[in-house]
């Protein structure tokens, strides 16, 4: 089990995920960041276009394991 961080970006903005949560795989943290970029994109339309947001997926010392674009979330629902 490791505590990942999902951090929500673009070139100008960052939604920062301050608490991060525990994850028991690597398989597992795609299928959350997926999760997320689509509860954001349904719940925060202000952000505008989201085709350049991306989601890095960090340890407890900030190496990034994973960049999930936003783009993928949308793709697995078709």
């Amino acid at each position: 089990m490791a505590h990942l961080y999902f951090h929500c970006t673009n070139a100008h903005e960052a939604l920062r995920d301050r608490a991060g949560r525990d994850v028991p795989s690597l398989a597992e943290a795609h299928r959350e960041a997926l999760a997320l970029a689509r509860l954001v994109m349904d719940r925060v339309s202000g952000l505008g276009d989201f085709r350049d947001w991306r989601i890095h997926v960090e340890d407890e010392e900030g190496s990034e394991l994973m960049l999930v674009p936003f783009t993928f979330a949308r793709a697995e629902l078709h």
